[in-house]
């Protein structure tokens, strides 16, 4: 049975790519504090596609159909209900959070001097190391192929990856290659979790003044990062390449994010892009209205404070009805 002080939740896990997420919070018997950080919904599906067209500013020449993906699949944004309904049955004590309450340092010290008084914690120790928000963090994760066969003799695997992010990133990333999230209120510290398999981690950083001096961790990963892990620790030159080429990946990136940012797009765009099509503005009305009941009845003060999707309820009632 996996263990967990608290759990800190984002999202639904309601796809199949969630499947061990799920499994875990089946197995989870004991209940314990829940800290729920949720966001605007406009606010958010804005965010997920500048975040998609920074990756590839091309994705903005079909804006349809990058709405209509991102509607799709809303486990990552506006499924509130679906979010409840999966954890309510751990809760000991809840504590809903707008994301706003999280952003800054004022509002950091204050949610979790809040939440460390409340849980019995002792002082708050806030953490700054980290990339928070701007372009550098958008290059991160890294996944770098490593040819140990390159630096060793010919019976080493040809196949080893490390992944390069700042920690918070790193750890919170459940599988290699996606973006699953996790986490368990641990230390003080919302971007703990709760379960992170088949990670290595590297006891030496990378700190590169081309990245502000972030401190960058690596985590060996794969079925032969023990290989790797051991062969990095003997021989320097393979983590001084990896340093290489971080910062060969971040001079060809930065200018790509750069350039992208000249195509990403605001909550008023995109609010009154949907409203010019009629099914994909049916598709968004129907889902704020029934998954954000949920938001409105836990905790109406943040539900209220929801500028983007009250001015679409508003302007889409007016133009389409209820």
């Amino acid at each position: 049975m996996y263990k967990c002080d608290g759990l800190v939740i984002e999202q639904a896990f309601d796809k199949p790519r969630h499947q061990d997420s799920k499994k875990m919070l089946k197995r989870l018997k004991k209940k314990v504090p829940i800290i729920w950080l949720v966001r605007d919904p406009i606010e958010i599906i804005k965010s997920y596609a500048n975040l998609i067209i920074l990756r590839n500013f091309k994705e903005a020449n079909d804006m349809s159909g990058l709405i209509k993906y991102l509607l799709d699949d809303t486990s990552y944004t506006i499924d509130f209900d679906n979010i409840y309904s999966q954890v309510s049955h751990l809760k000991s004590k809840l504590f809903i959070f707008d994301t706003k309450d999280i952003s800054g340092e004022t509002n950091i010290k204050r949610t979790m001097d809040f939440v460390a008084k409340e849980l019995e914690l002792g002082d708050f120790m806030p953490d700054n190391h980290g990339i928070h928000g701007n372009e550098i963090s958008r290059i991160f994760p890294i996944k770098l192929a490593i040819n140990l066969q390159h630096y060793s003799h010919t019976n080493m695997p040809t196949e080893a990856y490390v992944l390069i992010a700042p920690y918070g990133r790193l750890k919170r990333l459940e599988h290699e290659d996606d973006h699953d999230f996790f986490f368990r209120l641990q230390n003080k510290d919302l971007s703990s979790c709760v379960f992170v398999k088949r990670k290595i981690f590297l006891d030496d950083t990378i700190v590169l003044e081309e990245l502000q001096n972030y401190p960058l961790h690596v985590a060996c990963v794969g079925k032969n990062r023990k290989i790797l892990y051991e062969e990095i620790t003997k021989n320097p030159k393979i983590f001084q390449d990896i340093i290489t080429r971080v910062k060969n990946h971040y001079q060809m990136m930065m200018p790509i994010i750069n350039h992208a940012k000249n195509y990403t797009i605001s909550a008023d765009f995109l609010i009154d892009f949907i409203l010019k099509d009629p099914e994909l503005a049916k598709t968004l009305y129907e889902k704020i209205t029934y998954q954000a009941k949920t938001i409105k009845e836990l905790a109406p003060h943040i539900y209220d404070l929801w500028k983007y999707t009250h001015q679409f309820i508003r302007l889409y009632e007016d133009k389409y009805g209820k």
